[in-house]
């Protein structure tokens, strides 16, 4: 659908004014420029959501005390402040992205990403963790997270749900990948230098998307920082609802998976670590039903992996033995990351003016991003490692998520109730045809 943008320009001599029509094609939704902005977007997330969701590792070898002393809440607080700053952050990244200022965006949060992992490098306590990995990396992250996901919805709509999946694989990717180089690389190197290495690899990756990417349009008027209008709308809000249950949930299983391997299911250290990995590696099954998200929907796609995913965190209670985790951790990725994955397609699919969807996502997960902050605390506050006791933490997991699942339900109904009356306005409509 085209969009038309004027421009007026005065003249005060003359005393009249022009107009200046310009017209903006459609989406490509294909071509060799519309597919380098999903591969940088896939190096983006990379950078920021697999780190983040390998926090489960830094978590294993932090309550080690190796490096220093603190309870596992306490611990797990620097992975959940990483994961909300980057959600956080949204909401000026947003409106800014919509101002035309992606390239900024994109070299400032490059910048602080790789300068707090080589901060890490040099921490040996607490709170110089909290600072380098938790606060640091996280801004960072904001800055990169949501102009990355809004390039790809410029430059798709009929395959929009199928571009942001294969972007969003680069978290299921970097999920894989550095917890194995942590496993295999503390030992041997230390912990300073595995953190280098790290640095090392998202320095040299994050050139790419600066060479690469460029914004495909701009909004004709400036956005606001929250776009709390928004909310009138009663799927709009409602998905928000359903994102914060979800994200108080989902992630409890990729903090404290390897733990309970290693002290539940009997699994020996290094396999127990390599849990995480196996969660993140279930890439080729997300893609089947975020595929088809494109035909039935994001929000119904969502509906569905969210029931699942509360349904096998409860189900992970029962699981005992390595062999069940494992069948565990493919199953939970498969669903799990089908949630995580989707929410700026059902965002997208419920904003109307696209051009908005900078501020739209930055909004949606300021608000809905508190989950992240407060789901894994909580949940370390309620498992006692020390004496192998992890099932409020599972139900805490598991009631969060399916609580989501009611909140897509309504939002999906609100979505399908809109649309019909959008139907029914459009000129030429005639009902007895239906």
């Amino acid at each position: 659908m085209e969009s038309i943008s004027t421009v007026e320009k005065n003249v005060s001599l003359q005393d009249y004014e022009s107009e200046v029509t310009e017209i903006i094609d459609p989406p490509p939704d294909g071509g060799l420029l519309a597919w380098l902005q999903v591969l940088g977007s896939f190096v983006l997330i990379f950078c920021t959501w697999g780190l983040t969701n390998s926090f489960g590792a830094y978590q294993t070898y932090y309550e080690s005390g190796e490096l220093f002393t603190a309870t596992s809440s306490n611990i797990s607080w620097i992975g959940s402040i990483q994961a909300y700053l980057l959600m956080l952050v949204g909401i000026l990244t947003g409106p800014l992205f919509d101002r035309g200022h992606f390239r900024i965006l994109l070299l400032v949060g490059s910048f602080m990403v790789v300068f707090g992992i080589m901060m890490n490098s040099l921490s040996t306590k607490y709170y110089q963790v909290m600072l380098s990995q938790g606060l640091c990396m996280g801004i960072g992250m904001g800055f990169l997270w949501v102009p990355s996901l809004g390039i790809c919805v410029q430059y798709f709509e009929k395959y929009r749900s199928i571009a942001i999946t294969i972007a969003a694989a680069g978290g299921s990717i970097g999920g894989v990948i550095f917890p194995i180089i942590i496993k295999r690389l503390i030992p041997k190197i230390g912990f300073g230098w595995t953190c280098r290495v790290i640095g090392l690899i998202c320095f040299v990756t994050l050139f790419l998307p600066a060479v690469i990417m460029k914004q495909r349009r701009l909004p004709e008027t400036h956005r606001k920082i929250l776009q709390l209008s928004a909310f009138r709308e009663p799927a709009y809000l409602f998905l928000t609802i359903g994102l914060f249950l979800a994200f108080t949930g989902v992630y409890i299983p990729f903090f404290y998976i390897s733990s309970y391997a290693n002290r539940i299911a009997g699994t020996n250290i290094n396999l127990s670590y390599y849990m995480i990995s196996i969660i993140n590696a279930s890439l080729s099954g997300r893609m089947v039903p975020n595929f088809y998200a494109d035909r039935v929907g994001p929000i119904n796609t969502i509906i569905v992996a969210s029931f699942i995913s509360g349904v096998l965190a409860l189900i992970w209670i029962g699981i005992k033995n390595t062999a069940g985790l494992i069948v565990f951790s493919v199953l939970y990725g498969i669903s799990s990351g089908t949630v995580v994955s989707l929410p700026p397609s059902a965002i997208s699919s419920v904003t109307e003016n696209i051009n908005e969807i900078g501020s739209r996502l930055g909004t949606a997960f300021f608000f809905a991003g508190f989950g992240t902050l407060i789901g894994n605390p909580v949940a370390g506050k309620l498992i006692n490692i020390s004496e192998g006791e992890f099932y409020k933490g599972q139900i805490w997991s598991g009631v969060m998520i399916l609580g989501s699942t009611v909140f897509f339900s309504i939002a999906q109904y609100y979505k399908s109730k809109y649309d019909r009356e959008k139907e029914l306005r459009k000129p030429g409509y005639d009902k007895e045809d239906k």
